[in-house]
């Protein structure tokens, strides 16, 4: 594949080797919601309400190279962002009427680790080791929403 780009030592270019997975694509991606609305004997409703979403392994940045230090080759050193799931539950009430609700919620119940992305600087302000930097998800935040309707 043509890297991206122009091969000067100021742009960023794509270089992939044959077979390889594209960057920040996982193998395999599951998502699964379930809700269901409750009717209570006096009109009431509750909704009950889960969302689960698990990712395999990927590789994100370390595809992405600066032609001026890699020019003919990825270097795959802190690329692989592990697998992660996330479980993401709530609970809705409604009196009879619907004039107004309240929400209780978890996201990231089991406040498991989630990467977004991983970049990898081989040189950073003239350094001689290079470093990796992490965009974390968000952990476990709950809340509550109140809702009226007039």
């Amino acid at each position: 594949i043509t890297p991206i780009g122009q091969p000067n030592a100021g742009s960023r270019n794509v270089i992939f080797n044959k077979g390889e997975r594209q960057g920040d694509a996982p193998k395999w991606q599951v998502l699964g919601r379930y809700g269901h609305t409750f009717t209570l004997s006096n009109g009431a409703t509750l909704n009950p309400q889960l969302k689960y979403q698990w990712q395999s392994e990927k590789y994100d940045a370390g595809l992405y190279r600066p032609q001026a230090y890699y020019p003919n080759n990825r270097n795959t050193r802190e690329t692989a962002i592990p697998a992660f799931g996330l479980l993401d539950v709530s609970l809705r009430f409604a009196p009879a009427g619907d004039r107004w609700d309240v929400t209780a919620y978890v996201n990231n119940a089991t406040d498991e680790l989630n990467i977004k992305s991983l970049t990898y600087d081989p040189n950073p302000a003239g350094a001689t080791l290079g470093q990796t930097l992490a965009t974390l998800g968000e952990p476990r935040t709950y809340g509550v929403i109140l809702t009226a309707k007039f």
